[in-house]
């Protein structure tokens, strides 16, 4: 499985994506950013990169997992956080025509891709 990470930057300027700075923690932004643009801009990505829409959705994943849990480490537990990884599910299960596969999701969840 490919994930979009490598060129996060490069399709932020190819786009009119607007980075937000919402933390005092600047990775915690960064992060925040990869995810907000992949839920935003999957179209466009998927136009930028040639890459599938199931890998716009498990990036999309990959990168709120990272970024729920880089701000768990900062900031503690926050339930409505928790609670994007299942919408996210949720439209995977809805858009992919062969379903989530669980093997990728736990390797996501490992850390490894």
């Amino acid at each position: 499985m490919i994930l979009l990470s490598d060129k996060m930057d490069i399709l932020f300027q190819q786009t009119d994506f607007t980075c937000q700075n919402k933390y005092d923690n600047r990775e915690l932004n960064k992060i925040l950013n990869y995810w907000l643009f992949l839920d935003e801009k999957a179209t466009e990505v998927q136009k930028l990169t040639g890459e599938t829409l199931e890998t716009v959705l498990y990036s999309k994943y990959y990168w709120s997992s990272r970024f729920i849990e880089c701000y768990m480490d900062l900031y503690g537990m926050d339930a409505g956080l928790e609670q994007e990884k299942y919408k996210i599910l949720d439209e995977m299960d809805r858009e992919l025509s062969n379903g989530i596969n669980w093997e990728i999701i736990k390797k996501l969840e490992e850390g490894k891709s």
